[in-house]
């Protein structure tokens, strides 16, 4: 059978298609007349109401057929009054059939309400209330923007919820616009999206004016619900805009390790600029985010990395959601600066099921001379986890393939995420997809179909299905057809793993005037293939078959494309026949072609394919005005084509200004013919010198002799020469001698070796640079010598150059010469060796070797030794560390943690040292690092404590500190003062605040409840009395802290007084007003202001504290007779001066304390 799949007709083919429409009727009529006498009855068998809002109403329905002849009975579906869908089905005699794949999206309301279903066939109706439950709202700080909004016509808004009801991947919310089901976020840029805010979207672009209604329902199980609603006016919001970027240029070249900055200069007009999104497009990922702000703002990103032909796609977003989103670059070019090992991936077994293994293959090529050993690291996820590696070890010049594999996790949702393979210096990144438990399914391909049929005619469809799960499957397939998508057709496969099934399914066309095209579909759970089909009424249109290419070819190689062209009308036809290519459609050739009727004719078409580094697979599509005949080709990227260049021979060494030689062989293992234009390149800094181009067959080689004419030059000179291509290349070093008739040889024997072979004149000059690395990082020294100097001259023969304990000529016979050079730091090495350094004759040659490991000191070890309490919140921090070299080490530094110290430097041996550490929080770490790129190694050291909470007691603790007081009072007046509390602990707790005023403890007193670093202010109150007349010591205290301040009460305006009469009156009021004084003398025995800050002692009784009057101190007229002291206050002084050199030092440390 013929398969053929036609497009869209356009308008012109119904106008010149004609025939007998009536014939065509009656033919029909003639075959349904056998079916006259069924009867269809329809009846709604269940439903799963009542549903939440958001969720789906899935029904089943059975067709009963009364009659005595199989019908074909149409089933219509309507929700809510407007109709939803057609299914047809057959119906034997007095049989029923049940369809069971009626399923409706629900709103998600904000109170029960009931929803009205019907299914209607030509001779009955079932309908039904069922109800729909309302849900909950989502709290408003959960969504975004904020539910009213007002923004300009063409306005696009993101719309963002946040839920535990998402779960761990999102894409659990659906979405709808004044009503009607618009979709919901799933798919990978929703899945990357939700891995990097933690919120499901979605964009709408409201273009005219008027009040729109969104709602999301979040969450398969008991959903909750978002509302806004968007007024769309001129005097609205507007997007955010794009006003410039850089590069100016569209097009990027990435190469790795060399990053690209690229910066977007943004504005809103409200200047309500929040942030920038950036992603990397075809790859599906998230680059980064740039916050900005205010009117006008620049966001920047650094680019490490990209894929070839992907966009890099901006989302610049408002603080009130309107977003804007652009392409300002694409990637055309991506490079690989040269890795000491290189990975690239080259299969995966993606799309796996959820729970399977994925398994990654890898190559490791070793692009240096010696073998490598490094760890092979599988990385995954958006939020990236190592989740298997590997040890290789590859000889130079050589590569290895590695598996590594990772047992995906049980998700219910389809998911896709990268999956990137790394050594050291190199990675490789591919997106790989894990199918949800929900959304297994089988697979199914269309085959054929019988198209084109003629109107009423039987349309076939025939799919193959197959089971690539490891368990059995029995799933329901359904044939669609039409723009306004109809259920004509059902069956039920079952397959076990690994099985498969052909199965052929149709129905019969309808009877209409003119041709139509339109697509059929073929469905499952998880899977569709979709055709296009015609129904024409008289003859066919010219079909387009027989599509044949010269696929597979290599990149940038030409794609041929032949079709055969059928014109199965009587008359002559002349059509434009395209050549479109791509997932991304694209129209790459065309031709017209004139075709007699009746007959055939054969089209060739071409285009050029691009250049890329992994194999591509994609369709083309050959069509005429009403045909199309489509399938996949495959390009080879260069990271899979395998070809190799290798130099066999130079005619070097030539003398300069002669023509110098390279033949090359190229060698196809690829299983595709390639194009492979090579390129000659000389010198260090390259210049290509000459071209070739070459066609090889797979398994063929070639050779090809490329050529340059040398420059005249002097001095013998020594550079590389390469032959290259796309995708390999091979290098030899070749000599060019100058003119000048001198000839010498520079070797290295090793690192710290070296020779200069010639004949040396007077004053000559041997230059040499070595490298070194002491204690403060990386050095070089230039010592040298003079031919006729400390050589006698002339000299003809061997002058060997090497790291000694001495210098200068260490030895010599007549043809050699022995030179030390000084050995500095950990270890010197002979980088390059000069003669006649500057000279117009100069001549230099480096070290091939590498001699990081001679130069450089042993590598350092630190380590946290002890963390132990010492005086207030303060730690005493031990680290230790261990230098195995000669020579000290930089310390480096406390890069987190509140300290006034620094790591000392490191000494030869095995030591500790200690610091002071203050931790400001609970989650304040002390961190050690040292950084030894100085010392040529890619690492930084790291001690570091635990967070601080974990050496604290996991209790509350309260400190507290004097914020102010109503001082000065007069005496009789309330003194308020005010203290700040905090609980500086790890656990919520309660405590009492007192206040004391000299010796009268607890003179006021609350009780306060605090979480964990919390704070609250207290005002505590004491009603003054003549007897404060003075300067007196305030104390706020806690369970755990202290804080005093001084403060004076004065004495009242009606008392005149001179102050020399204030003692000579104080001592009659006790007796005035306390009737029991004698008992007060006890009251200094009482504890007063703890003399130590951080262990105040408990405060009296209740009944010591409650009456003020009763803690004054008893009186004592005698003391105001002796001389003061120096340090007196003065007469005003009261009874309490006596007290003040006891209980006035504490009360000072006190305050002292607090105040540091």
């Amino acid at each position: 059978m013929r398969r053929r799949r036609y497009l869209a007709a356009g308008g012109g083919l119904a106008a010149t298609l004609t025939g007998s429409v009536e014939a065509i009727e009656r033919e029909v009529a003639r075959r349904r007349a056998v079916q006259d006498d069924g009867t269809t009855g329809v009846r709604i068998v269940e439903t799963n109401a009542p549903v939440e809002g958001g969720s789906l109403l899935e029904v089943s329905v059975a067709v009963e057929n009364t009659g005595t002849a199989a019908v074909r009975a149409t089933v219509e579906s309507f929700y809510e009054g407007e109709h939803r869908s057609t299914v047809e089905t057959t119906v034997g005699p007095g049989e029923t059939e049940t369809i069971d794949y009626f399923s409706y999206r629900t709103y998600p309301v904000s109170q029960d309400e009931t929803v009205t279903i019907r299914f209607e066939t030509d001779d009955d109706t079932a309908e039904r209330t069922v109800d729909v439950l309302a849900v909950e709202e989502l709290d408003t700080a959960q969504l975004s923007p904020d539910p009213e909004l007002t923004v300009q016509p063409g306005t696009t808004v993101l719309f963002e919820v946040e839920s535990d009801a998402l779960g761990e991947y999102g894409g659990r919310t659906q979405w709808f616009v004044d009503g009607e089901y618009v979709g919901w976020s799933m798919g990978p840029w929703f899945s990357t999206y939700y891995g990097h805010r933690g919120a499901d979207y979605w964009q709408t672009t409201f273009d005219s004016a008027g009040t729109y209604e969104v709602a999301a329902a979040v969450g398969d199980e008991n959903p909750r619900r978002a509302t806004w609603t968007i007024t769309v006016a001129e005097t609205g919001t507007a997007a955010p805009t794009i006003e410039g970027r850089r590069p100016a240029d569209e097009s990027l070249a990435v190469t790795t390790d060399e990053s690209i900055e690229l910066e977007l200069d943004v504005a809103h007009p409200d200047g309500a600029l929040d942030r920038v999104v950036w992603w990397l497009g075809h790859a599906d990922v998230i680059l980064g985010e740039t916050a900005v702000s205010g009117s006008e703002d620049t966001a920047t990103l650094t680019l490490e990395s990209g894929c070839h032909g992907c966009p890099i796609i901006t989302w610049v977003i408002s603080e009130d959601g309107t977003i804007t989103s652009e392409r300002p670059w694409v990637i055309d070019d991506v490079g690989e600066t040269d890795a000491d090992l290189a990975v690239s991936i080259t299969e995966t077994n993606d799309p796996v099921d959820a729970g399977e293994v994925l398994e990654v293959t890898a190559t490791v090529e070793n692009t240096t001379d010696t073998e490598i050993t490094q760890d092979v690291d599988l990385i995954v996820g958006h939020d990236p986890e190592l989740v298997d590696s590997q040890s290789v070890t590859v000889g130079g010049g050589e590569s290895e393939t590695i598996d590594l594999e990772f047992e995906t996790a049980v998700v219910r949702r389809t998911q896709t995420f990268p999956a990137r393979v790394e050594t050291e210096d190199s990675a490789d990144e591919r997106t790989v997809e894990v199918i949800g438990t929900e959304d297994i399914g089988l697979d199914v391909t269309i085959v054929e179909t019988n198209a084109p049929v003629q109107t009423g005619e039987f349309l076939e469809v025939t799919a193959e299905f197959e089971n690539s799960h490891t368990t059995g499957l029995t799933r329901a397939v359904q044939l669609i057809v039409g723009h306004d998508p109809t259920v004509v057709d059902t069956a039920v496969v079952s397959l076990e793993s690994g099985e498969s099934e052909t199965v052929t399914m149709g129905y019969e066309t309808a009877v209409i005037r003119n041709a139509q095209e339109f697509p059929a579909r073929i469905e499952t759970e998880s899977d569709s293939d979709e055709v296009p089909v015609f129904v024409y009424v008289d003859e066919p249109p010219l079909a387009v078959t027989n599509i044949e290419t010269n696929d597979p070819v290599t990149t940038g190689d030409v794609l041929e494309v032949t079709a055969t062209l059928e014109n199965t009308a009587e008359s002559e036809t002349t059509q434009e026949i395209e050549l479109i290519v791509g997932h991304d459609p694209e129209l790459v050739d065309s031709q017209s072609v004139t075709v007699a009727g009746g007959e055939t004719e054969t089209v060739g078409l071409e285009f050029e394919t691009a250049l890329v580094r992994r194999t591509q697979t994609f369709p083309v599509r050959v069509e005429s005005d009403d045909d199309a005949a489509v399938r996949d080709v495959e390009v080879i990227g260069t990271d899979d084509v395998d070809v190799t260049v290798t130099i066999t021979g130079t005619n070097d060494p030539v003398d300069a200004g002669d023509v110098l030689e390279v033949t090359a062989e190229v060698e196809n293992a690829s299983e595709v013919t390639v194009t492979q234009d090579l390129e000659f390149v000389v010198g260090h800094d390259p210049t290509v010198v000459d071209t070739a181009s070459i066609r090889l067959e797979p398994g063929a080689r070639e050779t090809v002799t490329m050529a340059f004419e040398t420059a005249l030059v002097e001095n013998d000179q020594e550079f590389p020469v390469r032959v290259e291509s796309a995708v390999a290349s091979d290098e030899r070093t070749v000599l060019v001698y100058g003119t000048d008739d001198r000839d010498f040889e520079i070797e290295f024997v090793d690192c710290t070796q070296a020779t200069v072979s010639g004949t040396f004149e007077d004053g000559d000059d041997l230059t040499v640079e070595t490298l070194f690395v002491d204690s403060v990082g990386v050095g070089n020294a230039h010592p040298g010598l003079t031919i006729g100097d400390a050589i006698d001259a002339p000299f003809s023969g061997t002058i060997r150059l090497q790291i000694s304990d001495n210098e200068g000529v260490l030895e010599r016979t007549d043809d050699e010469v022995i030179v030390g050079l000084r050995d500095d730091g950990f270890g010197s090495t002979i980088g390059t060796v000069f003669l006649n350094w500057f000279e117009s004759d100069e001549r230099r040659e480096s070290n091939p070797n590498d001699c990081i490991d001679e130069r450089r000191p042993e590598r350092p070890m630190i380590a946290l030794e002890d963390v132990t309490p010492a005086e207030g919140d303060s730690y005493t921090v031990t680290f230790g560390y261990e230098n195995p070299n000669d020579l000290e080490l930089v310390g480096g530094a406390f890069v987190a943690g509140t300290t006034g110290a620094e790591p000392p430097a490191l000494e030869p041996g095995t030591h500790s040292f200690a610091v002071e550490w203050t931790p400001q929080t609970n989650d304040e770490r002390l961190v050690w690092e040292i950084d030894l790129e100085h010392y040529l190694y890619d690492e930084t050291l790291r001690a570091e404590t635990e967070p601080a909470g974990e050496y604290r007691d996991s209790e509350p603790a309260f400190s507290v500190a004097i914020l102010e007081t109503t001082a000065p009072v007069v005496a009789g007046e309330t003194l308020e003062v005010t203290a700040e509390v905090t609980n500086v602990g790890t656990e919520a707790g309660e405590t009492n605040v007192s206040l004391d005023i000299g010796q009268q403890q607890g003179v006021d007193t609350q009780s306060v409840s605090l979480a964990a670093d919390e704070t609250v202010s207290v005002t505590l109150t004491y009603a003054t009395t003549s007897t404060d007349v003075g300067d007196r010591t305030a104390t706020v205290r806690t369970d755990d802290d202290t804080a005093s301040t001084q403060l004076t009460v004065t004495e009242p305006e009606t008392a005149g007084e001179s102050p020399d009469s204030t003692p000579d009156e104080q001592p009659e009021e006790p007796d005035a007003e306390e009737p029991e004084p004698p008992e007060e003398p006890d009251a200094p025995q009482e504890p007063g202001p703890p003399e130590e800050p951080d262990s105040p002692e408990e405060p009296g009784s209740p009944e010591e504290q409650d009456s003020p009057e009763e803690s004054e101190p008893p009186e004592e007229p005698v003391p105001s007779e002796e001389p003061e002291s120096p340090d007196s206050p003065g007469d005003e002084q009261t009874e309490d001066t006596l007290e003040e050199p006891v209980d006035g030092q504490p009360d000072n440390q006190s305050v002292e304390s607090v105040e540091e």
